[in-house]
């Protein structure tokens, strides 16, 4: 088994808190969560920066 880096584990963490927001919006009348999802970098989500330190 690996080891993971706490940069992993940190971007894991953030990435967990943001979904955990999206889950707690009713309504998004604009569809500004719809790529909101693993399939791509949280940090291109929209309206989601991300530092290049944490990136």
């Amino acid at each position: 088994g690996g080891v993971l880096s706490p940069c992993f584990s940190e971007h894991m963490t953030d990435q967990l808190a943001l979904m955990s927001f999206k889950f707690l919006v009713t309504k998004d009348p604009y569809n500004v969560l719809s790529n909101w999802n693993s399939n791509i970098s949280f940090c291109d989500w929209n309206g989601v920066s991300c530092s290049r330190g944490s990136q």
